[in-house]
């Protein structure tokens, strides 16, 4: 197993690297892809070089204070990310409406 140490400077051979994971795994279905860490952790800036390496030109924002965001992908077989956030999930008990629009997005 390789291993290395993610900092601001290597993060987009991070994102290149699970991009290649992707290209060779997927049969188009949907992938998903966990970042835990801290507010602050970076989780946000790998999305943002995986959005680069997909050359999505949109600007990636943290979805902390929303739910989600999609964004357009020009790839050949990765065609939209999903950013989510699960702060909201995770501290707050979900009323049925909001289970329902997160089963909506994820669907999609």
């Amino acid at each position: 197993m390789e291993s290395m140490i993610i900092t601001e400077e290597n993060i987009e051979l991070l994102a290149r690297k699970v991009i290649e994971i992707i290209e060779e795994k997927n049969k188009n279905e949907a992938f998903v892809i966990l970042l835990e860490g801290d507010l602050g952790a970076g989780k946000t800036t790998f999305v943002k070089s995986f959005g680069k390496c997909l050359s999505i030109e949109e600007d990636i924002l943290s979805p902390t204070f929303i739910l989600k965001k999609g964004y357009d992908a020009v790839h050949h077989k990765i065609k939209k990310i999903i950013h989510v956030s699960d702060l909201h999930i995770r501290t707050f008990q979900l009323h049925d409406m909001y289970k329902r629009q997160f089963k909506l997005f994820i669907d999609e």
